[in-house]
């Protein structure tokens, strides 16, 4: 457990330590060559059925206050979001017309995530505040999964947007961004440029091989052209594609003094996105259509 604590506080720090943002150059070229990462720094209630009868086989002699705290506190934080919170949070239909074609086809979606402004508390509550308080699902409506087709706490989430920049910084993840710049999101498959690094990029083996490469990412680096990185600039109008290695492990948490793997709460894939900044308002909101291009089982760290 140590081992992976450490991992995560090591992943934290080198996301957040010694990067400047880099943005594109006035006039740039469509393509990939601009710099956009920033390198420094009722269904709800089925879902907490499902969730009561796992944590239930993971305790079964729990007494009848660990139960109380799985059902009351452990639970709503992994929950669906309801239809009225994505309701509150639905692109608008201009963006939703001007897509309509592409989101007909497989595996495609649209999504509007709200600026992350530090609505979520430590105990992941949102916060009271009027300007968060609306945004009630978990993560506050700013971090969203791919895998789970849903908001998400940020921490178990593909993809977080704040500060008007992508965040991949997930749990036990390594989020790798790729920027391709003015490409039409209907253009990009798995033989588009720059995507066969992004294939080739093999998951770690041990915790060791994982802190090296989380560090890597966290700064951005180039390869034969191409940006990948694990924070980058959100442009409008731009394109990215997003793999997502989400191990399986332990996320240990602790809630009312019940410990418990907080992974079994999330589905660990190893997932190639493509993404398109359809419509943005610096600072407040930003709307993506997206696409899966690939997933597979998720990898295993060896400790």
């Amino acid at each position: 457990m140590k081992n992976i604590l450490g991992l995560f506080v090591l992943i934290a720090s080198l996301a957040i330590s010694g990067i400047a943002q880099v943005g594109p150059p006035v006039n740039a070229p469509p393509a990939p060559t601009p710099d956009p990462f920033p390198a420094a720094t009722e269904a709800a209630k089925i879902t907490g059925r499902s969730n009561d009868l796992r944590m239930t086989e993971l305790f079964p002699v729990a007494s009848d206050k660990e139960r109380k705290i799985i059902r009351n506190q452990i639970n709503p934080k992994y929950r669906k979001s309801t239809d009225e919170e994505r309701e509150l949070v639905a692109p608008t239909d201009g963006v939703k017309a001007q897509y309509a074609d592409f989101l007909k086809k497989k595996n495609t979606g649209i999504v509007r995530l709200i600026a992350d402004k530090g609505c979520v508390a430590k105990d992941d509550v949102v916060s009271g505040k009027a300007e968060c308080a609306k945004y009630s699902m978990p993560g506050g409506g700013s971090a969203y999964s791919f895998r789970m087709k849903d908001y998400r706490l940020v921490r178990l989430a593909d993809i977080n947007f704040t500060k008007n920049r992508f965040e991949a910084l997930g749990t036990l993840t390594h989020g790798i961004l790729l920027y391709l710049g003015d490409v039409p999101i209907e253009s990009v498959t798995l033989e588009s440029e720059g995507m066969k690094h992004l294939q080739k990029i093999k998951p770690a083996r041990n915790f060791a091989d994982a802190g090296t490469y989380a560090g890597k990412i966290a700064k951005g680096y180039k390869d034969n052209g191409f940006v990948y990185a694990s924070i980058m600039k959100a442009i409008p109008g731009r394109t990215y594609v997003l793999r997502t290695i989400a191990y399986r492990g332990e996320a240990v948490k602790t809630v009312g003094g019940l410990p418990y793997n907080e992974l079994m709460f999330d589905k660990r894939r190893d997932m190639i996105v493509v993404f398109r900044v359809a419509a943005m308002n610096p600072g407040e909101d930003i709307t993506l259509v997206w696409r899966e291009l690939k997933d597979k089982k998720a990898p295993v760290l060896k400790k």
